[in-house]
This record gives structure tokens, C-alpha cells and sequence, in this order.
């Protein structure tokens, strides 16, 4: 019994941070001016993401999907500038929605709906998730500041 303790305190641990007794699980962080929403679910449709969509244009955000994954060496980069000033400023008036192909049971799915070939993809949308622009990959190097990745994604939000 002993040498399962762990694990089960470890599983119980786990069970706890996944279960938020919703379907989907959404989190919003403000950023400054704009708002990061991780959007993971079992159940993801393009359905219930275009409703995402049309919602946050009712408010008057830019949606901006960013498709990522763990191993994906650009993403990390392209997250650890979220918090920067110059990042807030650029993503001012959108709502950048992280979709982790890694995480999210239905990727396959959105990767589909939306064409994804490579990762990172940045599409900004309509409210009916239609594609506006899509960019593939960082386009701001391969060591880049916050104010390269800031002005290519300023131009990119401000483009819709």
C-alpha cells in the first residue's frame, strides 16, 4: 500500500487540476491590452469555437487563433513574450485563443477545419470562424525580441 501512496496522491493531485466541472475549460488572463484564452476540451467542435469567435468580435476583439504545441520551439518563445509591454501593446484589441494540438482531444479536427501544415499557425478570423489571414511559423527570426515578434504581430492583428 505504501508504494501506491504516491502515486494515488499524485492521481488525485492531477484528477483535481483537470476537473473544473465544465465541458470546456477556458482560461482568460488579461495581458495589458489584450486577453490570452487557453481553450483546451475534449468536446471542441468548430462549432463551439465559432461561437467563441462570434462572441469575442460582440465585444469588439480581434480573435486570433494561435495553434501551438509543447515541443514547438517557436510557440515557447512567441508565450514567454506574452507579458511583455511591447506584446500588450501590439495584441491591443484582439483575443488570442491557444489551441495546444498536444492538449486538446480534437485538434485533428480544428487542424482540418482550419488547414493547419505547421506549427506555429496564427490565423485571425471572423465571427464565423471564417480565415481572414493566416501566418505560418515566426516570421520574426530565429532570435528575436519582444519588439520583432510585437511589430510582426501588431501588423498581423491590425491587418483585420
Amino acid at each position: 500500500m505504501r508504494k501506491f501512496l504516491p502515486f494515488l496522491i499524485i492521481g488525485l493531485a492531477f484528477f483535481a487540476s483537470c476537473s473544473s466541472g465544465e465541458n470546456t475549460a477556458e482560461r482568460m488572463e488579461k495581458h495589458g491590452n489584450a486577453f490570452v484564452m487557453d481553450y483546451y476540451s475534449e468536446e471542441t467542435t468548430p462549432d463551439n469555437l465559432e461561437a467563441l469567435l462570434a462572441s469575442e468580435i460582440s465585444k469588439g476583439n480581434q480573435p486570433v487563433l494561435f495553434f501551438t504545441a509543447a515541443w514547438c520551439g517557436p510557440c515557447r518563445k512567441f508565450k514567454s513574450f506574452l507579458p511583455t509591454p511591447e506584446m500588450n501593446e501590439a495584441l491591443k484589441g484582439s483575443t488570442l485563443i491557444v489551441i495546444d494540438t498536444d492538449r486538446d482531444k480534437n485538434a485533428q479536427r480544428l487542424n482540418a477545419r482550419y488547414g493547419i501544415r505547421s506549427i506555429p499557425t496564427f490565423i485571425r478570423v471572423d465571427k464565423d470562424g471564417n480565415v481572414q489571414e493566416e501566418m505560418i511559423g515566426g516570421k520574426w527570426g530565429r532570435r528575436p525580441a519582444a519588439d520583432q515578434v510585437a511589430k510582426v504581430m501588431k501588423e498581423f492583428v491590425a491587418a483585420g
